[in-house]
Parts: C-alpha cells; structure tokens; sequence
C-alpha cells in the first residue's frame, strides 16, 4: 500500500505523497509492479519493528535498473540487524548487506530481474545472501534489537537514499530458511511473474 490503510498494522505504507512509489499495472513481459522511480521513494513497514527476531528469511523480486548515478537502498531491515545497501549497475559495482557491528556481505551488483534473498540464522549465528537461490555471500551474524525501527524499502523518510527499482513481491519468514528451499522459493517467485531476466 503505497497510499496506507488504517485498517492494516502490516502495509507498507509512506505518508507524504511525493515520497511514494508508484503503481503501475502493466510492464513488459508481466506486472503489475510498485516502481520506485526516484532516490526520495520508500515504503515503511512499521510492523516489522516490534521485536528482533532470532530467525528471518526475506525474499524480494525486483528489478534494478542500469545506469544509476549514486548510491542507493533498496531495503533496511532493523538497521542494527540486517538490510541492504545496493549501489548502481555499473561496472565494478556490488550490492552490500550490512548487519549488527555494521560488518557486511558484499557481493557483485546484477541488474535486471532478481529475487534476492537474506537467510538470518542466529542458532548457527549466520547470514547468508542469495540471488535467484544461488548463494553469494554471507558472514557471521548476531541478532541486535538495539535500533529497532521500522523496515525500509527504498528511502527512509525525508531524504533520497534510495535506489530506483521495480518491485513484485516482498515475503518473509520467520524461519531459518534451508538453501533447498531458498531455491525452491525463489523458483516459484519468477515463475508466478514469468518476468524476463
């Protein structure tokens, strides 16, 4: 919900209308999509906030575009825990998944198409980062509630800290979820979309 409902405690919601994404119904190859179209753009999802959690897998199916002239965020997850900071699709350029100490995961940025995807598992005190269910990258991990706000997608409130992308879908889990069924999930996501590369 890119306007909010009251009605709801789990919409993503932005209350200023010029920071809001659009929705656009049809694209090529599929849709509808909620288009993040410029740096200011974002979403809140408050309910996300209320408690760290010891396990989550999130999943997103986005498309991120070439030529991006800076830096930019498509999701910051409880900034002590976990999110992504994605930078333009340029050559040399990586995506980063930063979490509790601020380390991070970093790996070669892709544009177009992708379900990217983070799996937290505080009993085995892991993150992983996968792209299309393929692992990429990941790096030791603790749960830290210690800034526990509202999850981002796109820019947070007030500013232009996001990245210009096109979004389907958002899923999370609060499981560990297993690399099987990071594959499996990520699998039904682009076929139910049968969206292009």
């Amino acid at each position: 919900s890119a306007t909010g409902d009251a009605s709801r405690t789990d919409a993503a919601t932005r209350a200023t209308a010029g920071e809001q994404p659009l929705y656009i119904t049809s694209i090529a190859g599929g849709g509808p999509v909620v288009r993040f179209a410029d740096a200011n753009d974002g979403l809140s999802i408050q309910t996300l906030a209320k408690n760290p959690r010891a396990h989550y897998s999130f999943y997103v199916l986005v498309y991120v575009a070439l030529g991006q002239e800076s830096n930019g965020t498509l999701l910051s997850a409880q900034s002590g825990s976990g999110g992504f900071v994605i930078q333009p699709c340029r050559a040399g350029d990586v995506m980063r998944v930063f979490f509790s100490g601020n380390t991070a995961v970093t790996m070669a940025a892709v544009c177009g198409w992708q379900v990217l995807a983070v799996v937290a598992d505080n009993t085995a005190g892991t993150l992983t980062v996968y792209r299309d269910g393929i692992a990429v990258g990941s790096g030791a991990y603790t749960s830290d509630g210690s800034n526990d706000t509202a999850w981002l997608l796109g820019s947070s409130a007030g500013f232009s800290t996001g990245l210009r992308f096109d979004l389907t879908e958002v899923q999370l889990y609060d499981l560990a979820d297993s690399a099987a069924t990071v594959a499996a999930r990520s699998a039904c996501l682009r076929a139910r979309w049968n969206l292009e590369a």
